[in-house]
This record gives structure tokens, sequence and C-alpha cells, in this order.
């Protein structure tokens, strides 16, 4: 996550900040929100807002961390009431879609026009897909060692998935803006993806 540091720092105000922003960036993208606008939300002045976020890049980025600590939070509560790997990984899927459609900053940013905006945000996801490999590595070995899935390479069978997965929803959004696609494409997508899990662990639980 990317905080801004400052002696005596107060967590409630920036907690605050994160919040009001996220929301600001959500509804409006991040072209058209302004500092000045969520100062004015905030009820401080633009030299408040900017002694914990000295531009507005900074605070989109730190917005961007929250949302992915907060993805990681929710996977890591969901997997942890589970037993079988198989149903770990349909909820992987399930947690992963819902916070992809959710996931709105980044759908209305045009990084193209901050070339080197756009590379420092590269390395935000280059986190979370660390992340989601290590996390799905987990349950492959979990569900190698229990005796439900049959693969030699744990950590080769979760990149697998994770390729597929991200693939299967690049094709069906490859026509559409992500700003819109409507709840009937949501709808159509999680159903796919469903189909596709269940096929994947079908797979995965049969190779004797």
């Amino acid at each position: 996550m990317v905080y801004i540091t400052h002696s005596g720092e107060n967590k409630e105000k920036t907690d605050a900040i994160l919040r009001v922003a996220q929301e600001r960036f959500g509804l409006y993208g991040f072209a058209k929100t302004t500092m000045r606008e969520i100062a004015a939300e905030m009820d401080i002045s633009k030299a408040s807002l900017y002694y914990y976020f000295p531009d507005k890049e900074s605070l989109f980025k730190a917005v961007i961390g929250k949302e992915q600590n907060d993805f990681f939070e929710l996977m890591e509560y969901k997997l942890t009431a589970l037993e079988q790997a198989a149903e770990m990984l349909m909820e992987f899927s399930n947690v992963r879609l819902a916070y992809f459609k959710s996931f709105l900053n980044l759908s209305k940013l045009r990084v193209s026009e901050f070339p080197n905006f756009n590379i420092q945000l590269g390395y935000l996801s280059q986190g979370l897909e660390a992340r989601e490999l290590e996390i799905v590595t987990k349950i492959m070995e979990k569900g190698k060692a229990a005796g439900e899935f049959f693969i030699s390479d744990c950590l080769s069978t979760a990149q697998l998935y994770l390729d597929l997965f991200r693939g299967l929803r690049i094709v069906m959004l490859k026509r559409k803006e992500p700003v819109n696609i409507s709840q009937e494409d949501y709808d159509v997508m999680e159903k796919h993806m469903s189909e596709f899990v269940n096929i994947f662990i079908t797979g995965i639980s049969n190779l004797k």
C-alpha cells in the first residue's frame, strides 16, 4: 500500500481521506476528480490534504493499494472458513470476480494519458498478481496433500489456472469499455467463470 508517512501522522485522518477519495475516484474517475474537491468534502484545506498526499497520483495509488488490501483481507477471511481445496478454488473465483466488479477506479482511469504513472500502477498490478499466485498455489498444495487434486507441480498449475481465468475475462470484455459493462454482462461473466472453474477442478481431480 502506498501511504505517505509523516512524523505524528494521524491514521484516522489518513483513512478518512482514503475513504472519500475512493468514493470520488469510483464515481468520477481519476481525471475528473480534483484534490480541491476531496479537501472540500473532508472540510479541510488543500494544504492539509497535501500534507498527507503530495499529489493526486500518490493519493490514487494509495486508494488502489487500500482496495487491494481490502480484497486480500476478504479473501483470507472467506478461505479460512472452508475445508475442501475445491471449495476454496471456487470461492477464490467468486471473490475475485466481485472485486473486479467493484474495482471502478482503474476502469475509469485512462492510464495512457500518464505514461510514468502507468508504470507505477503496473508495479501495483504485479504485486496483486504475485499475491494471487501465492494464494492459489497454497490451495493447490492443500488439494494435492489431501488427495483432492492429482497434479505434479502446484505452482505451474496455479499459474495456468490464473492465466486461463484472466484470459477468459479479457475475451469476454474485449468489445466493451469496463465502465459500460451492465449487470447482465456481469451475470453472464459469472456464469462462464463458474463453468470454467468447475471444468478445471474436475480435470485436476481426475488426473490419476
